[in-house]
């Protein structure tokens, strides 16, 4: 049995080098080359431009032009990243993939190739005689040779670098910052009554335990579809009795990696259901419901599960209802089936709905019915007028446009509050909150910064916008990005996940290894605001002045504050810290602008500031792996090069001692790489040192190989420089040796790989502890040293065999 099942754990690149990427094969470069025509690759908005305070911003664009015959008949075409199969052109020159199921600019990337200069030259040279052909060959390839360094000139200056101001007073608190957004989740494959083989997995497991090592709960809900049908069902003599082991075991997965279940009450367990129009089974259902709640309430307390947030079957409007009769009043008898389950097992307990996403014009059925049943209509069991609903709760997508998403939502929310005013103040859930729909589609934005940095925009967007602006029209409480699926073959990379899965089924036992995104690091340092909202003014140099640059822009900030309590000493810091972003959505087009910062530090005495980056030039695994050839079963080496650029980038810290008051920081120029983010994070001196990590767990990969996860639960700091990791092969008293380097990682996971020819279990054998380092170099208590594999757990397996 591995270690993960018994483990205890709370909790662009350049131009030229993506152009490099597809120069592949015997071909020489002449024969590749890229006919470049600038006028037509300069655009807008609505194809790789951006605006910045209304004012169009040209942009080379990473799509080039295409002929109607190649439009009409579509053609295979290299993405930056290599080849993109079965690519066809769609009206108004989209592109359709085979992959995707509606018509979209950026289901497909290409850079079209032109040779009909190269084949026409060729042909011209070959009519040369022998004296004259090197000659000619030589200016030939010259000519090429300086063509394509043209080219790549003119594709950098064509590039508007623009240079933005960000100015901000640590005094001027303008809002709470809640940290919203700490939601993901994902959907076991078909059949349903299989969920149990796929939630509790390795492979899950695994992935949960590093959704668990975002930083300071970085992400702490995970919304499962169809945990119902990890309950079975027994009817005997007209006595019915529920089981939820399974269902337990799922549950204690997510507990145990500090993670809560975002909990629809959807499935049919044991396939025993089939009428909510039945009465007997809508009280079946009402009483399954509040055992499940009284199971949870015993086992983890009700602090724990009055958290949880209870919910409806997933997008009835979609009318995937596990072969149960729900008419439309059969599913508002089930509603109340669930409330009153619920408030049988406790009050306390939240329950809302209707976690729609189908309700397209003229298909809102069940969403509307809910809402008309929740003001007005009468409950099943208690015969009263009106019904109650703690959450509203819908699913916005972007389309690929991170603006549509807070469009649709104030839509919605304006929709419902003009029909049913008594509904306008209740808390507002975007759970399936992302950029396009369909997390399997092979969308090569989703490999690198470009997911990354609109994820970020959306959130500080949602903020800006939403949270800041309109606070009486929306009461905005959760955003949740649907990324916690599992990737496979062939896209690792580029479906909407959190981690690349590599499925290593070449060994003689399969085993699988996960690979961080840019997106999961955009998550940690997010992980890292504060929980006041600062105000932030941004301004862009043009010609003639400097414009405010709008919340609508590609560039945007987020910076907020944290002020310690202020009584007994702790590790607690006062702490500012700022997101900035780039992103021109899912547009592959790139930028590398300058921002200059200046922020005003209320307080004296010693200050540390770091930086990090997040995007295509320092954090891009997938380019790595697109370089190594995009292999399926990546050596030990590969995975190291991968995982080096996992990221985040960060800089050297910077120290500032303040005899003031009050101290104007500047900081250095920063290059602003689009697609990127930019978390500055500038932390006060804390009267202690770090506190004591806690919670650690050895998982077993493979043969030699480990990964290491810990809990900063109890470290009470953001300011941590790095972790180091440490291990003994000898006992719990050491000797230790350091296993990891001094690089930054704020990632509470290290993955443990011995640097010798043979990998062997003997090798990771032994004791391993973890200490906290903070930005002042100033190290926390060891954890309690760990052993694996654990002794204790291995002599009560086998005496039980």
């Amino acid at each position: 049995m591995s270690s993960l099942l018994n483990g205890t754990r709370r909790k662009s690149n350049s131009e030229s080098d993506s152009i490099s990427m597809d120069l592949e094969g015997d071909q020489s470069i002449t024969q590749k080359m890229v006919k470049f025509d600038l006028s037509d690759n300069l655009t807008d908005e609505s194809d790789g431009g951006s605006y910045y305070n209304g004012v169009k911003r040209r942009t080379a664009n990473a799509r080039f032009s295409r002929t109607s015959q190649e439009m009409e008949k579509g053609r295979r075409t290299k993405s930056l990243y290599g080849v993109m199969p079965n690519c066809k052109f769609g009206p108004c020159g989209s592109i359709l993939d085979d992959s995707a199921t509606s018509l979209s600019c950026d289901n497909c990337y290409q850079l079209q190739r032109n040779t009909e200069l190269v084949s026409h030259s060729s042909t011209s040279l070959s009519q040369f005689t022998d004296g004259h052909q090197k000659l000619s060959r030589m200016k030939y390839s010259l000519g090429h040779f300086l063509l394509v360094i043209y080219s790549l000139i003119s594709l950098a200056v064509c590039v508007n670098s623009l240079e933005y101001s960000l100015n901000i007073d640590s005094k001027d608190v303008r809002n709470d910052l809640t940290h919203f957004w700490k939601s993901t989740g994902f959907c076991p494959p078909l059949p349903h009554k299989d969920a149990y083989k796929f939630d509790f997995s390795k492979d899950v497991q695994l992935n949960m335990a590093l959704v668990g090592s975002l930083p300071h709960s970085g992400i702490k809900q995970v919304r499962i579809h169809w945990l119902l049908e990890l309950v079975t069902v027994k009817a005997t003599n007209g006595n019915v009795t529920y089981n939820f082991t399974k269902l337990d075991d799922v549950i204690a997965l997510l507990w145990s990696h500090g993670l809560k279940p975002g909990f629809e009450l959807m499935g049919n367990p044991s396939g025993f259901f089939n009428d909510f129009d039945n009465s007997t089974q809508v009280y079946l259902w009402k009483d399954m419901v509040t055992q499940l709640a009284q199971n949870y309430i015993a086992q983890f307390g009700l602090s724990e599960v009055m958290d949880w947030n209870f919910e409806t079957w997933n997008e009835p409007d979609c009318h995937d209802f596990d072969d149960i009769k729900f008419s439309v009043q059969g599913f508002l008898n089930y509603y109340d089936a669930c409330s009153e389950g619920l408030l049988a097992a406790s009050p306390l307990l939240k329950f809302g709905g209707p976690g729609d996403g189908c309700d397209g014009p003229g298909n809102t059925k069940f969403s509307d019915a809910l809402l008309s049943h929740v003001v007005n209509g009468t409950n099943f069991f208690s015969g009263k007028h009106g019904n109650r609903i703690d959450f509203l709760s819908y699913h916005r997508k972007g389309d690929g446009s991170s603006a549509k998403i807070y469009q649709d939502e104030l839509k919605t929310v304006s929709d419902i509050s003009k029909k049913y005013p008594s509904l306008s103040k209740v808390p507002f859930f975007n759970d399936e909150a992302d950029p396009m729909v369909g997390w399997h589609k092979d969308l090569v934005w989703r490999a690198d910064s470009t997911y990354a940095a609109m994820v970020a925009k959306v959130i500080a967007q949602h903020q800006n916008m939403m949270l800041a602006k309109h606070p009486l029209v929306i009461n905005y409480t959760l955003l949740s990005n649907d990324n916690a699926f599992l990737s496979y073959v062939p896209y690792q990379f580029t479906q909407r996940t959190l981690t690349a899965r590599f499925q290593m089924n070449n060994t003689i036992t399969p085993y699988v290894q996960l690979v961080l995104k840019p997106v999961y690091m955009v998550m940690a340092a997010l992980s890292l605001l504060g929980d006041k909202q600062l105000h932030t003014n941004l301004t862009v140099l043009n010609k003639f002045n400097s414009a405010v640059v709008g919340n609508d822009s590609s560039v945007g900030v987020l910076a907020s504050l944290h002020v310690p309590y202020k009584g007994i000493p702790t590790s607690d810091a006062w702490q500012v810290a700022v997101l900035i972003y780039s992103s021109n959505d899912t547009s592959l087009s790139t930028s590398t602008d300058t921002i200059n910062v200046s922020l005003d530090i209320d307080g004296s005495g010693d200050f540390a500031i770091m930086e990090y980056h997040v995007d295509n030039k320092v954090t891009n695994p997938y380019g790595i792996w697109v370089q190594q050839g995009k292999p399926s079963f990546p050596s030990v080496q590969q995975f190291r090069e991968m995982r080096s650029q996992e990221g985040p980038k960060s800089s050297k810290v910077q120290y500032l001692k303040s005899k003031k008051n009050s101290h104007v920081y500047r900081h250095q120029t920063t290059q602003l790489v689009q697609p990127g983010v930019i978390l500055i994070h500038v932390c006060a001196k804390s009267k202690l040192p770090p506190d004591q990590v806690t919670e650690v767990t050895v998982h077993n990969i493979t043969v030699g190989q480990v990964l290491l996860t810990w809990s900063d639960g109890c470290v009470n700091t953001k300011c941590i420089l790095y972790y180091d990791v440490e291990f003994s092969s000898k006992s719990s008293s050491g000797p230790y040796m350091k296993i990891n380097n001094n690089s930054t990682s704020i990632v509470t996971a290290f993955n443990y790989v011995p640097d010798m020819k043979v990998l062997t279990d003997s090798s990771v054998t032994g004791f391993y502890r973890i200490r906290a380092v903070d930005y002042f170099q100033r190290p926390g208590a060891y954890s309690l040293p760990v052993e694996y594999p654990d002794s204790v757990k291995n002599t009560k397996n086998n005496q039980s065999k």
